[in-house]
């Protein structure tokens, strides 16, 4: 068991950096929203794994309030292209250059939602499964 806490304590960090990468370069490399939530999320579960169920990092409320709030977040860049543009999820940020992390509009904002939105959701289903209820 300690051999598995030590582990998880250097690479937990290491997961939820990666995580972070994936969803804020989502648009410029292969990977995006979905896949930077389960990976973050994948660094707590690994925590919540080796540590036992005494340990949550966040408690389910806490959780709760994140997808809410990753939601709201998700729904006003949607509803930001159809009050200023025409469409609904229509870019209305300004793009920068090619190759740059602030370069795809409203790409980046949708990554890092989606990513929340997933994080949390991960997160809850693991912490639902593991519970006795």
């Amino acid at each position: 068991m300690i051999v598995l806490r030590t582990y998880v304590r250097f690479i937990a960090p290491f997961v939820a950096l990666y995580g972070l990468y994936i969803a804020t370069h989502g648009h410029l490399t292969p990977g995006g929203g979905f896949p930077a939530g389960i990976i973050m999320a994948s660094a707590f579960i690994y925590i919540y794994l080796a540590f036992g169920k005494g340990l949550k990092v966040f408690s389910e409320e806490e959780i709760k309030i994140l997808e809410g709030v990753a939601a709201i977040f998700l729904a006003g860049v949607g509803l930001l292209g159809a009050f200023i543009g025409v469409y609904f999820f229509q870019n209305v940020l300004p793009k920068g250059r090619l190759g740059e992390v602030i370069s795809a509009g409203s790409l980046l904002p949708l990554n890092i939602a989606v990513s929340l939105k997933v994080f949390a959701g991960a997160l809850l289903i693991v912490y639902c499964f593991l519970s006795k209820r």
